[in-house]
């Protein structure tokens, strides 16, 4: 019999603890989705709060890159903030701020040398609403690092236009890479430029300005203005000596005879505010040494631009501190990217290369020119012969030029002779340098004697001017009185080597072609006649200079043409006239239309651009 009156169930019994169980299974799985809806929420607000810290990173790293740009890379006490300068002065603000957040950066210079870093750290603060404290802090580490490159593209455009002898301009297109096109214009009113001259057109190939020292021009050829409140280092020009040159209406110290008398580069991030460098040596062919000058223009209120400073002087230390520089002079940017290391050198004795860092730390407000780097030029074969026959008339500088390779890490110095008892000193001494690496550093390469024609001791045409190939690989040399054109290959690094590697490529002046538009001492004929102007100082030829186009070319004083080599990487042949016709050299090939060569082609800075690298 069965009791029924319990109530008890033996299936019935298990349904309570199977809805316990699955309850708090359910219970536990809500709980673990509850963690990890928080877990995610909190990784979410983790990213975002470190994504705050590394946005604050990268404001600082593009303001730590500015100021890199400038000149500045030496440590500082308190760090670069948001709100201060470069140095750190100012009072410092947040990148972002409210009542519970707050980001900022702290930069740090870490490097003085190439490459130039920068430590920057980004922060973010959870600020407590009680008192408006931090209670938790993320932070984000950044470098920034900057590698000085040159800006070939912007570099071949900025030498766009050639500016020459004071009646014609030359265009080598938007780009800089075709055979130029002349655009002759009337010759100034204030007289044609005779020798060294520049040419300053910005990375589109847009023409700025041009100069020859004494004087600069706007790119409607007109004479820039000068601020009539421009400060002016030495009005008078005088270098301490009687011997002064300067030009109205600008009143710029400088020399109308020097080989490179002129160079100019920007000095601020912007490009709108350029150095232009004079060079007084030689100036009305008597101051045997000259002085460097600069002077700035200002594009930032006029688009053609104003002289706001000009004639301050750039010294030397202790006795060479005005007449030290001979008649070459050029420029390449510096590594920190706010200024030109400036070079020239003395010819006499002691015989030294000088290398000078101009630069402005503040985008160009002021500059500073800081005391020459100096290679002394050994004793012997290396120097130039340079004779003073005339003490009362100290005017024999010798000639020679400054110019670099493509990527500006190597120097070719072109001392030239003067009036040398023989024809040999007359001719030069060529110098190759390594500049690469730290600023105003001058690694000797190789030193070698510019050629003579056939070794004719009637010969005493005197050493001009010499710049690189494309490639590097080869030197060309330009004589005047009469003109040559010599080419080595210097690939060797080795001076004996280099000198047996002379061809004589050709004659390059109009008096020895006699066609010439003017000429000063031989009557035009269409026969040329070697045996005429031997020993006569026969004038013509000029400078050579590599144009962005990758040819060379040379000047010819007094022809309404100029001539090229096509090919001037080419390798030697073996004679000098098979070497010549395997470069394509073609004297007189380039027409100037109405305009007129005179000795110079203009000498033109490389661009560079910092390459960044954050990580």
């Amino acid at each position: 019999m069965t009791n029924k009156a319990s109530g008890w169930d033996k299936d019935g019994g298990f349904v309570l603890p199977t809805v316990l169980v699955a309850s708090i299974m359910l219970l536990l799985i809500l709980l673990a989705g509850l963690q990890l809806a928080s877990a995610a929420a909190n990784a979410l607000m983790e990213q975002y709060y470190n994504q705050l810290a590394r946005e604050a990173a990268e404001a600082g790293v593009v303001r730590m890159n500015e100021c890199i740009s400038r000149g500045h890379d030496s440590a500082i006490a308190s760090g670069v903030r948001p709100g201060t300068d470069c140095r750190g002065n100012g009072t410092a603000i947040d990148v972002f701020r409210n009542d519970k957040l707050r980001s900022y950066f702290i930069g740090e210079y870490t490097s003085t040398t190439n490459p130039r870093r920068a430590d920057v750290k980004g922060y973010l603060e959870l600020i407590r609403k009680s008192d408006g404290r931090p209670y938790k802090t993320y932070i984000y580490n950044s470098r920034q690092q900057a590698i000085p490159e040159v800006d070939f593209k912007g570099t071949r455009a900025s030498k766009r236009w050639w500016c020459i002898g004071g009646s014609v301009c030359l265009d080598f297109g938007v780009g800089g890479s075709n055979k130029p096109t002349p655009h002759p214009h009337p010759t100034h009113s204030s007289g044609p430029s005779h020798e060294g001259l520049t040419t300053i057109s910005d990375r589109n190939g847009n023409l700025k300005f041009y100069s020859d020292g004494l004087r600069i021009w706007n790119s409607a050829r007109n004479i820039m203005q000068v601020d009539s409140s421009a400060p002016d280092g030495n009005p008078t020009c005088d270098d301490g000596q009687t011997a002064y040159y300067s030009e109205s209406p600008q009143g710029l110290c400088g020399s109308r005879t020097g080989t490179q008398a002129v160079v100019a580069f920007p000095i601020n991030k912007e490009e709108s505010k350029y150095l232009v460098v004079s060079n007084s040596a030689n100036g009305r062919e008597r101051a045997k040494f000259g002085t460097l000058y600069y002077h700035v223009v200002d594009f930032t209120n006029d688009p053609l631009g104003r002289v706001t400073k000009k004639n301050m002087s750039i010294g030397m230390a202790g006795s060479f501190s005005r007449n030290y520089s001979g008649e070459a002079m050029n420029a390449v940017p510096n590594n920190a990217g706010n200024g030109a290391v400036v070079y020239t050198y003395r010819p006499g004795s002691p015989n030294q290369v000088y290398a000078f860092n101009i630069f402005s730390t503040d985008n160009g407000a002021t500059i500073q020119t800081p005391n020459a780097a100096v290679y002394n030029v050994p004793s012997g074969p290396a120097q130039p012969c340079i004779v003073q026959p005339n003490p009362s008339s100290p005017s024999r500088t010798g000639f020679g030029s400054i110019n670099f390779n493509n990527e500006a890490t190597k120097m070719l110095v072109f001392m030239g002779g003067s009036v040398c008892p023989n024809r040999n000193g007359n001719a030069g001494v060529l110098h190759v340098f390594d500049i690469s690496g730290a600023d105003t550093n001058m690694t000797p390469i190789a030193h070698w004697s510019v050629g003579v024609y056939n070794n004719d001791p009637l010969d005493n045409s005197l050493g001009y001017a010499a710049d690189f190939s494309s490639n590097g690989d080869h030197v060309y040399v330009s004589k005047i009185y009469t003109g040559e054109l010599f080419r080595y290959d210097i690939t060797s690094r080795n001076s004996s080597a280099i000198k047996t590697s002379e061809r004589f490529i050709g004659f390059t002046g109009c008096e020895h072609f006699r066609d010439c538009v003017i000429s000063d001492s031989l009557p035009n004929s269409s026969t040329p006649n070697h045996p005429d102007w031997k020993g006569l100082g026969g004038d013509g030829g000029g400078q050579v200079l590599r144009g962005p186009d990758g040819r060379v070319y040379v000047a010819d004083r007094g022809a309404n043409k100029i001539s090229y080599i096509e090919r001037p990487d080419a390798p030697n042949a073996a004679t000098d006239a098979a070497t010549a016709a395997a470069i394509g050299w073609n004297r007189g090939g380039l027409s100037l239309g109405s305009g007129m060569s005179m000795y110079g082609l203009p000498q033109m800075v490389t661009l560079h651009s910092p390459r960044l690298l954050s990580y």
